[in-house]
């Protein structure tokens, strides 16, 4: 029987120990693909798409995948290869030279890292896609995309090879240049005759008779254990760190939410889209069991900069008592300026509508009166109603109707405000 017929059997008897350092392997590499792909997708991280407070939260996680990766593989390394110590030391004692069990060594690690590293690039590309699908179709994220980034997928091939490259020649080399039985023999008798043993010996004598290996076996793989605790520390430290950030940071997102959001459902009639009576919305919604409070239709005009809001309406809906003369307008800007967030307020006072008429600024006001909507335009101008109504007639296909919804109980509507946004 050769030598490779006896691995062949080892393989056989131990595979569990070939299938625990796969799974170690894989698992490490697919979260980092995972990450990387995540913080390489440019439509995730464009600011104009995904705010960046959101985007930029992925560079934590994707560094700590990193630092597990690199600290992981190493550790389950050394373990895969001291679980083969005995096997090998029967090899040695059979004739086998310390070149072919490297060579051994070398051809299965090869063979798992490259088996791992491929099905973690598959896996990875799946965590991502799941991710990209949660953001897009659960929080309704638009903009949004999985895409394809060569970068990712070459930044996890290498530093996984480099990573296990490293561990495997370090540790492979501490398996060759230990002596297996002898060294382990002579480091036991060591052990057994040192003064910390005798003394210990002496001390407890029916204690170390039975536990005697057991406190070798610590003391011979101190080291080891010193870097399992560091790492269990890491693990440990950074878990406490995002508890305490996603306590913190919770009531602020949802008072955010809130404060941002006051209407439960919010969608304009612009540009030909979405010509649908408010009637039929309200039926869709009744019959999902979603009870309407409150229903406000707000005439807007916009062009490629601001939009514009008649002063009656917006004091009447939202109970304001805006004053606002003809040839005058109101800058709106809706932020809440206590959300820990800069805000860049730059008020226009002067602006040019159709016929060459000059409108003149009145002031600021910073208020949040309802929703966000990618129908409007980045800046808010109230103006007066008779200046609303002359713009109204200069200003053709730029008119619509922003219609605002509040529910009794929002977190019942999910089903009601898919089928109207089917609908619409």
């Amino acid at each position: 029987m050769t030598f490779f017929d006896i691995s062949r059997k080892m393989l056989k008897a131990g595979f569990y120990k070939y299938r625990l350092y796969f799974l170690c392997n894989l698992s490490a590499t697919a979260l980092f693909c995972c990450f990387a792909v995540i913080s390489t997708n440019r439509t995730f991280m464009n600011a104009s798409i995904v705010n960046s407070s959101i985007s930029n939260n992925i560079y934590l996680p994707f560094f700590l995948s990193a630092v597990f990766l690199v600290f992981f593989l190493p550790v389950s390394c050394q373990a895969f290869l001291a679980s083969r110590k005995q096997e090998y030391g029967v090899m040695f004692s059979l004739g086998m030279s310390r070149k072919e069990a490297f060579r051994n060594l070398l051809f299965e690690n090869v063979i798992i890292s490259v088996l791992a590293l491929a099905i973690a690039l598959a896996a990875g590309t799946v965590l991502s896609f799941l991710f990209f699908s949660v953001i897009i179709y659960a929080i309704d994220v638009h903009g949004v995309q999985w895409q394809f980034c060569p970068e990712a997928y070459k930044l996890t091939a290498v530093l996984y090879t480099v990573v296990v490259a490293v561990a495997f020649i370090l540790n492979a080399g501490r398996l060759m240049l230990d002596k297996i039985g002898t060294l382990l023999k002579a480091q036991y008798r060591a052990e057994k005759t040192g003064k910390i043993g005798t003394f210990l010996c002496r001390l407890a004598p029916n204690y170390m008779r039975f536990h005697l290996v057991e406190w070798s076996f610590v003391r011979r793989h101190k080291k080891e254990w010193g870097c399992r605790y560091v790492l269990a520390s890491l693990i440990i430290a950074v878990s406490v760190m995002l508890t305490g950030v996603c306590v913190t940071l919770y009531p602020a997102f949802l008072q955010d939410a809130k404060s941002y959001s006051p209407y439960d459902m919010v969608y304009s009639e612009i540009y030909g889209m979405n010509q649908v009576s408010v009637e039929d919305v309200l039926h869709i919604l009744e019959k999902n069991g979603v009870t309407v409070e409150q229903v406000i239709q707000l005439p807007y005009i916009r062009d490629d900069v601001f939009n514009y809001l008649p002063v009656t309406e917006i004091n009447r809906d939202f109970g304001c008592d805006y004053q606002i003369q003809e040839g005058e307008f109101l800058n709106l800007f809706q932020y809440n300026l206590e959300d820990g967030y800069e805000h860049n307020i730059q008020p226009v006072s002067t602006v040019t509508i159709p016929g060459d008429r000059k409108l003149q600024s009145v002031g600021t006001d910073v208020k949040i009166l309802f929703n966000q909507n990618p129908t409007f335009a980045d800046k808010t101008l109230i103006i007066n109603d008779s200046d609303f109504e002359k713009l109204s007639a200069d200003i053709t296909g730029s008119a619509g109707i922003a219609n605002l919804f509040q529910f009794q109980n929002w977190e019942d509507s999910y089903a009601g405000v898919c089928e109207v946004k089917e609908y619409l």
